[in-house]
Formats: C-alpha cells, sequence, structure tokens
C-alpha cells in the first residue's frame, strides 16, 4: 500500500529502522555523515545497509559542514541522491551537480529572516522545517503556504498519528519528516511510535 504523503526519515543508523521503511514505501532515507554526530554512519555500514534496499532516494545529512567537507565525504557513499545540511550557504555551491538539495532550518528562523528566505527564490532547494514548539500555530500555516511558492515544504515538527493524515493534507506540505531510532540490540528495534505514524498514513 502506498503513503498518502512523501515520507523522509532522518537519522537511519542500522539494517533494521531501513528495512522497515522501505517495506512501508518511504520515499526518502536520511544518513548522517557528519564525524562529529552521534548518529554518525560509517561508509562500510552505509554500504551493508543500502546494499539491502532499493528505490529509495538516499539522502547525506550534515549540520553545519563545509561544501569541501560535504564533496569530499560524497565521495565514500554511492548513491546518493540528496543533500541536507543546516546552512544555506554551504548548500549553494552544491547546484548544478545532479544532487537534491534540502535546507534544514527552524521555521522560527525562517519567519523572522527575510533576508534568508529571499536568497531561496529559484534555487531549486527543498525545505526542511523544524521547530522547538511541538504545534502548529496559524502563523507557522501561513508562513508554509507561502513559503511553498518558492519550494518543496517538509514538514518535521509535531507530528503524531492522530494528526499525520491531516498534516499531509495541510496546503502546501509536500511532505513529513520522521526520526528513525536506535536498535535496543542487533536485530531488535521498538517501532511502535514511527509504526503507529506510518500505518496512519497508508492508503489501499
Amino acid at each position: 500500500m502506498a503513503l498518502a504523503t512523501a515520507i523522509k526519515i532522518s537519522g537511519v543508523n542500522h539494517l533494521t529502522d531501513a528495512r522497515y521503511c522501505a517495506g512501508m514505501h518511504v520515499d526518502m532515507l536520511g544518513f548522517c555523515l557528519e564525524e562529529t554526530s552521534p548518529r554518525f554512519l560509517s561508509p562500510d555500514l552505509y554500504r551493508d545497509i543500502t546494499g539491502w534496499i532499493s528505490g529509495i532516494d538516499l539522502v547525506a545529512e550534515f549540520s553545519t559542514s563545509n561544501t569541501s567537507t560535504i564533496q569530499e565525504a560524497l565521495k565514500l557513499y554511492p548513491g546518493i541522491t540528496h543533500v541536507e545540511c543546516e546552512e544555506l550557504e554551504r548548500l549553494l555551491p552544491l547546484r548544478g551537480k545532479n544532487l537534491g538539495l534540502i535546507y534544514k532550518t527552524s521555521i522560527d528562523r525562517l519567519m523572522h529572516q527575510q533576508e534568508l528566505f529571499e536568497k531561496l527564490k529559484d534555487q531549486n532547494i527543498t525545505l526542511h522545517f523544524t521547530s522547538q514548539y511541538n504545534i502548529l500555530n496559524i502563523d507557522y500555516q501561513n508562513f508554509i503556504l507561502n513559503a511553498s511558492s518558492y519550494s518543496s515544504i517538509y514538514l518535521g515538527f509535531g507530528i503524531k498519528a492522530e494528526n499525520a493524515k491531516r498534516l499531509s493534507q495541510m496546503p502546501g506540505v509536500k511532505g513529513l519528516v520522521l526520526d528513525a531510532g536506535d536498535e535496543i540490540k542487533p536485530g531488535l528495534r521498538d517501532f511502535e511510535q514511527l509504526a503507529d505514524i506510518l500505518e496512519s498514513l497508508e492508503e489501499e
């Protein structure tokens, strides 16, 4: 069965999540390639995981790495289709490299820095919105609708099984971003929260 909207899973670091999400027909799997992150995925483990899955876009996730560091890292991770970074200036030089670009940013930051928002015009960069608040107020909803005229919008906060279907249908939202989890032990993972959300989005 298909899902009601596009789904990106962030921070995948083991095969259990990757295979489960592939079976649920998510669109993108994100892997942290920044060595300072606790969710960093080594090139060898990345190859082990991605060797078992197919038909899914693979996203290289960075926080503040500079552009040259990103480019060097990508050489070690075959099959990457997208790059996500929390610094817009690190993404812009990657245009024209046959990669989808995702700018992960707090919606509050972008709402209050209009000059940053203006840089997104005609850049074909997807926005992944986060927030310290876990609810979508009317100001957020209006901003998302406006921002969607410049970029594709993926929502990465305030998502629960009870509201996922409604959020997926919100004007301006192209997809949802969910976080992967850690294994309890090799091959054993509690999927309850992630599964509840994905199952709520299943369509016949």
